[in-house]
């Protein structure tokens, strides 16, 4: 029976009644049913795009745990007295191929996520705040192939044609985004604000960062996502 949960799931949206494996389930139906919002999320929590006054290589601590290898890099630069930051975030998610470990999902293919987001911004520093203004694309693919899931799982011939429809993706996304920063810098320490939105999914996006020169607390906001507040702990160089 389990086997069959995954696949409701994709065509089921009011889901409620939660055990731990069948949350595991809804978060895979979410990840099928709209993947692009489960890039855009990832992207965002490893972004290192904040104002800075120096250079930083950073990395997400929990998205390591739960499988995402990620790092960026964020350098500042001063040009005729205007100052602008610009690097670029990198991450895989390998965790994601470990669904082919549970039960039923064993012939899945073609698992893959990954991606990049350069950016570049333009700040002004005001009474020991900084300002910025930046931009970002973000750019990554996401792939993978349920169909012989569904072939071997579902008999009926209409379920399965409507089914298919949803479970073969193999695309590039590609991004554009804006967004304003302030961030506070004292000895040792910094907290900072950030608002964004990406141009070609219509999506807001919000993060609040608290930190020291190495270790930092960050809780990231997406409105439109299956969890709408994404905690991090990220550690920079």
């Amino acid at each position: 029976m389990k086997r069959y949960i995954f696949i409701l799931l994709i065509f089921i949206p009011f889901y409620n009644f939660a055990s731990f494996e069948s949350d595991l389930y809804k978060t895979l139906s979410d990840f099928v049913k709209n993947p692009k919002i489960f890039f855009l999320d990832i992207e965002t929590d490893t972004d290192n795009n904040l104002p800075f006054s120096s250079n930083r290589i950073s990395t997400n601590l929990l998205l390591h745990v739960i499988g995402v290898a990620n790092g960026s890099y964020n350098a500042k630069l001063r040009i005729n007295d205007l100052n602008f930051n610009a690097g670029c975030g990198l991450w895989y998610f390998w965790g994601i191929k470990l669904i082919k470990y549970i039960d039923g999902l064993d012939k899945a293919k073609d698992i893959n996520m990954f991606g990049a987001s350069p950016f570049i911004s333009i700040s002004k520093d005001l009474d020991n705040v900084i300002f910025s203004f930046g931009s970002k694309i973000s750019i990554g693919y996401v792939s993978f192939n349920f169909r012989d899931i569904i072939e071997e799982q579902v008999s009926d011939r209409t379920l399965k044609d409507m089914i298919k429809s949803a479970s073969y993706i193999k695309e590039f996304y590609i991004d554009p985004a804006f967004f304003v920063s302030m961030l506070i810098e004292k000895e040792g320490s910094y907290k900072g604000i950030q608002i964004g939105y990406n141009i070609i999914s219509a999506r807001l996006f919000a993060k609040l960062v608290f930190g020291g020169e190495t270790f930092s607390f960050f809780l990231g906001f997406y409105p439109d996502s299956p969890v709408i507040i994404h905690p991090g702990i990220s550690v920079s160089f």
